[in-house]
C-alpha cells in the first residue's frame, strides 16, 4: 500500500484509540511509488510525525542495515506496560 493511502493512517488512527500495544509496523519510505517520486505525486513526508500523532512510538532506521532492523526490532519488543500507560503501537 503507497503511504499516501488513506487506510494506513486510519490503522494506525485506530491501534491508538484502542490502546492496541501489540503491534509493530514496518513502513518502506524509498520515496517511490508507483507513479514516481513520493515527493511528485504527493508528498508524506514526514512520515515518523505523522505516526507519533497517533500516539506511536516512532523508530526510524536505515532499512538496508541489518544490525539497525535488528536492534529496532529488539527495542520495539522490549516497550512494556506501565501502571500508568500503555506501550504505544511502534513504527520502525
Amino acid at each position: 500500500m503507497e503511504n499516501c493511502r488513506k487506510g494506513k493512517f486510519e490503522a494506525a488512527m485506530t491501534a491508538s484509540h484502542y490502546k492496541l500495544d501489540n503491534l509493530v509496523a514496518i513502513v518502506d519510505y524509498n520515496n517511490l511509488q508507483i507513479d514516481g517520486k513520493v515527493s511528485d505525486v504527493m508528498d508524506v513526508a514526514p512520515i515518523g510525525e505523522k505516526f507519533k500523532a497517533f500516539k506511536w512510538n516512532v523508530i526510524e532506521i536505515d532499512g538496508h542495515n541489518y544490525e539497525e532492523i535488528i536492534n529496532a526490532l529488539d527495542t520495539a519488543r522490549t516497550v512494556k506496560r506501565t501502571a500508568d500507560s500503555y506501550s504505544l503501537p511502534k513504527l520502525l
